[in-house]
């Protein structure tokens, strides 16, 4: 088994990978000394300078070259960013979220330049949700001051964007798990405007007078409950303007909703190939080739036709559900050629379809299939995971084999998966962010067991017992069973 060209495929995605993460962390400093000269006085030439740097790296993160992968029936449009990229790219639009606000008051809208080239995700978790913290600790700065209007500019944003973030369907996840802090800014910052309140700090424009009769936070707290926007209190009037870009927002919602429901008709059509590819590899222990045949064109006609062209669209949705399915998939084929067929391509003489005996030749093919020769595109990870699985389902195969006492094809088993382990140990590394390297110990465990089952067939053929058949019928003739008969 040859996995040469493979390998350094992985060896260049994993030198990319590298790359990409020395590339985030340039951008992670960047930001650092950006945010720092926001904290203290600077001249317009220091922000210039700095603000430049950070829109250096960032323009390098855009227009990064992804790795060519393997592709044939596959076309994607759209890349996903590699290594810690996505989350470097949401602190650059907190940051510029956050500048935007410094200088306006509101909220930096999706289409502004510096975050247009983002994707949803990466504008919502960075310039919606992560600039929540940084409001807040904007927030307890100008209050320090008694700067009571900025604090309640800070405030009416934080409350708005709340509001607006309830509208969305978060699923498990980062965004969600950080969406989840808001609230403790939002409480944060309406404590600190209570604060100021009950200490007599004002706005400019407010009677003294007004100002005492102001409901305390509390009842200003249950008011926004009820329609999760800020509305009506004295200190924020009913017509005071939104501070975001809504309808922007609104659209960005529903891409969103769009992709989820991209992502459950994903799911489900998942489980209907993988359940195909499943019943292929029972259907082949049988020996029922021409099912085994049907429910893998089954699985490969939903690949081709139903998920691959959700992936296309969205190539995030590639890893979970839909990589799981390749490698069901690439366990199905690999186990199917290695019993059907031949190295020279020929059909084994194991290829044919027998419902009442499994088997019973025991002549496999032995052909592994490499993947070069699969009609799908596929990840180094994908043939990876499929081939360390045909390992178990060839132990099972050779404990069937061994029950029949059949020395040769247990022999064939434990070439194949020997094969397999020196191939996969030969390679330099595995593709990180899989579970490739975890497969290893069950393919080692696999391998001992088939040597010891040889080692047992070897005791059973030195007793003299060979032919299992022709010991059951001995037994029956004469031996244990014969010597029954009806008067005992």
């Amino acid at each position: 088994i040859d996995l040469s060209e493979l390998d350094a495929e992985v060896l260049a995605s994993e030198e990319s990978k590298r790359d990409a993460y020395d590339l985030g962390s340039d951008l992670k400093v960047a930001l650092v000394q950006a945010r720092e000269l926001l904290e203290r006085p600077h001249t317009q030439a220091e922000y210039e300078k700095v603000h430049s740097h950070v829109k250096t790296i960032v323009h390098s993160i855009l227009h990064r070259k992804p790795l060519e992968k393997n592709s044939k029936t596959i076309s994607i449009t759209k890349t996903v960013r590699e290594s810690n990229l996505s989350f470097r790219l949401q602190e650059y639009a907190s940051y510029e979220s956050y500048t935007y606000f410094l200088q306006t008051g509101t909220l930096l809208p999706p289409s502004n330049p510096s975050v247009s080239s983002l994707t949803d995700e990466e504008y919502l978790g960075g310039a919606v949700i992560g600039i929540a913290p940084l409001l807040a600790r904007y927030a307890i700065g100008r209050a320090t001051l008694r700067d009571v209007r900025s604090v309640y500019i800070t405030r009416d944003l934080l409350r708005q964007l709340e509001g607006f973030l309830m509208t969305f369907d978060f699923r498990n996840g980062p965004l969600r798990r950080r969406y989840d802090g808001v609230k403790y800014n939002v409480k944060a910052v309406e404590t600190l405007s209570y604060e100021l309140s009950v200490t007599g700090a004002n706005l400019d424009t407010m009677d003294v007078d007004e100002e005492k009769e102001q409901p305390n936070m509390k009842r200003m707290k249950n008011d926004d409950d009820n329609d999760n926007l800020n509305t009506s209190t004295k200190t924020n009037p009913p017509s005071q303007p939104s501070v975001l870009p809504i309808q922007k927002l609104e659209e960005l919602r529903s891409r969103m909703e769009r992709r989820d429901e991209l992502r459950e008709s994903l799911i489900k059509q998942c489980r209907d190939a993988q359940k195909f590819a499943k019943q292929a590899i029972y259907a082949i222990h049988r020996n029922d080739n021409t099912r085994a045949t049907k429910l893998l064109q089954d699985c490969l006609t939903i690949i081709q036709n139903n998920l691959q062209p959700i992936v296309n669209s969205e190539p995030s949705l590639y890893y979970g559900s839909f990589s799981n399915v390749l490698e069901e998939y690439v366990e199905a084929v690999l186990f199917h050629s290695w019993i059907y067929m031949k190295n020279d391509g020929m059909e084994s003489t194991n290829n044919q379809d027998n419902n009442t005996t499994t088997n019973s030749t025991g002549l496999v093919g032995g052909k592994i299939l490499s993947r070069s020769e699969f009609s799908i595109s596929l990840h180094p990870e994908d043939y990876l995971g499929g081939l360390c699985d045909l390992t178990g389902e060839i132990g099972r195969y050779a404990v069937k084999r061994g029950t029949l006492r059949d020395s040769a094809s247990v022999t064939l088993c434990l070439q194949t998966n020997m094969a397999i382990l020196l191939a996969m140990e030969r390679l330099n590394r595995f593709p990180s962010g899989c579970g490739v390297g975890k497969k290893m110990e069950p393919l080692r465990r696999s391998v001992e067991k088939i040597e010891k089952m040889l080692y047992e067939l070897s005791l059973v053929e030195a007793t003299g017992r060979k032919d299992i058949k022709a010991e059951s019928t001995s037994m029956m003739d004469g031996g244990v069973l014969g010597g029954i008969n009806d008067e005992d």
